[in-house]
């Protein structure tokens, strides 16, 4: 299949990138107090499922152990649909009993075709903070109220990139570094630092309602101290190097990935014994239940 080019995203899309995604889903399903599928939303009444920028395709393969606890006839089973820029991280889908899974391409800021409308209990999206300019928010969002059926909800997870922060006061002279280049980098590529309460705004007024945020920080609880940390400092250390050609600290790859790695060096040892996350803030909102009716 060919891919779709998205040019702000930055991170790679090649094995060891999957299985960091891979880890990655554990840790956020984690931190969301092990809800896949936040409470609010009505699980028996999900049939069909559509993932946003679905990666590797492993949200909708716990959505399908997930839902098939809710005791459905399996002569009838679910239809769960992965869609991404690129498939060159789609991993093989295994057999369902319960459910049929499939993926393919679809650019979430192009109108999905005329079969995918309007057929879909829930739609999922996670973590487009890197690859959504600002303006481009609203197009996604018009695209999802489009594929979800009346009475549908969905659900998108995103970082709160202003957020990160240590237990340590002051803050480590590194991490400060960190979050300032980071920020720049987000701010300067036109992309949104905080994008949770823009995707709330634009869905009331495409025609979402029961519309909530919630906020989960991955270093909340204790037993997650140490995988919060070591996931934080994996993802900035993925993106640094870019972040620092893009603005201008560096003109080469291999410059940039050396200091990047000078500064993390700095960061794991100064963080070392700290507790460091960031926030991530969940949008949940529902389509009406007929066009023209909002919901309240």
């Amino acid at each position: 299949m060919g891919e779709i080019q998205s040019e702000v995203y930055i991170l790679s899309r090649d094995a060891e990138e999957s299985a960091r995604l891979n880890r990655q889903h554990d840790f956020l399903v984690e931190v969301y107090g092990n809800n896949l599928i936040h409470p609010s939303i009505p699980k028996e009444n999900i049939q069909s499922v559509a993932d946003i920028a679905t990666g590797t395709g492993i949200w909708l393969r716990d959505a399908a152990t997930v839902l098939g606890m809710q005791n459905r006839n399996p002569s009838s089973p679910y239809y769960l649909h992965g869609f991404d820029i690129s498939s060159a991280q789609f991993q093989p889908v295994p057999t369902q009993t319960n459910a049929e899974i499939y993926l393919s391409l679809q650019n979430c800021l192009e109108p999905f075709p005329p079969e995918h409308h309007g057929r879909y209990d829930f739609v999922h999206v996670r973590l487009l903070i890197g690859a959504l300019r600002k303006g481009e928010y609203e197009l996604a969002i018009k695209n999802i109220f489009d594929i979800l059926k009346p009475g549908g909800y969905f659900q998108w997870e995103e970082a709160n990139a202003d957020s990160i922060t240590s237990d340590i006061t002051p803050q480590p002279p590194s991490l400060t570094e960190s979050r300032r280049l980071l920020l720049d980098y987000v701010e300067k590529s036109g992309l949104f630092t905080m994008p949770a309460n823009y995707i709330k705004s634009e869905a009331k007024r495409i025609g979402f309602g029961n519309l909530h945020i919630e906020e989960y920080n991955t270093a909340s609880r204790p037993h997650l101290r140490d995988w919060s940390r070591a996931w934080l400092t994996r993802l900035v250390r993925l993106l640094m190097p870019m972040a620092m050609i893009r603005l201008g600290k560096a003109s080469e790859e291999d410059v940039a990935r050396e200091m990047a790695e000078e500064l993390m060096a700095e960061f794991e040892r100064e963080c070392a014994e700290a507790t460091v996350g960031l926030t991530m803030e969940m949008v949940i909102g529902k389509k009406p239940e007929r066009r023209g009716v909002c919901c309240k």
